[in-house]
């Protein structure tokens, strides 16, 4: 009988280049279809690393680059998304203290700001109540600049009353009725 002759068995394919996978992103169906196409003909290994995330391997350490960069940029994408729903509270009074300084400057460059305090000051003089002053001073700035909505105009309203009346208090409340405080929508923190 003759001397028998085997094959030599076929080389393991060796999934040495890992990609983390956290917890929280293992329902994402996006992540297993990319790692299946970028793992092509050799595909990729899944295996758990303890309850906080799972790992895939691939067989060259490129593809687990790229999933990664992949992995990395919706990572990205899903931290800027939370900070949408969360604004910085610094942000927005960075932004309530640029609009407050934009009405001021506005109305002294265009010299719109005489009639819009004398429009206030004519309808305190008639009524006390807080709101209507205020709501007749925006529809005379709306006039003079059409462009802008009511809200953001009641707000410029109101900068410009407080930055007149903290430069010409008693001639400001000269004459009118009522508590001497401007009702205000801004905010100061």
């Amino acid at each position: 009988m003759g001397r028998v002759t085997r094959f030599p068995p076929k080389p393991k394919i060796e999934y040495l280049h890992e990609v983390t996978v956290l917890h929280t992103e293992v329902d994402q169906a996006w992540i297993w279809e990319e790692a299946t196409r970028i793992g092509g003909i050799m595909g990729y290994r899944q295996r758990s690393r303890g309850w906080a995330a799972t790992v895939v391997a691939f067989d060259s350490q490129e593809k687990a680059d790229q999933l990664m960069r992949k992995l990395r940029r919706w990572r990205h994408e899903q931290e800027l998304a939370e900070m949408r729903r969360h604004p910085c509270p610094i942000a927005i009074r960075y932004a309530e203290a640029a609009l407050r300084q934009h009405g001021v400057v506005w109305g002294l460059s265009t010299g719109h700001i005489r009639p819009i305090v004398q429009a206030y000051r004519q309808e305190r003089m008639d009524c006390s109540t807080h709101e209507m002053p205020n709501s007749k001073a925006t529809e005379v700035l709306v006039g003079f600049g059409p462009s802008i909505d009511f809200d953001r105009g009641r707000l410029m309203v109101d900068a410009m009353l407080l930055y007149i009346e903290a430069r010409h208090r008693i001639w400001f409340w000269r004459g009118l009725q009522g508590h001497q405080s401007v009702a205000s929508f801004l905010r100061y923190g």
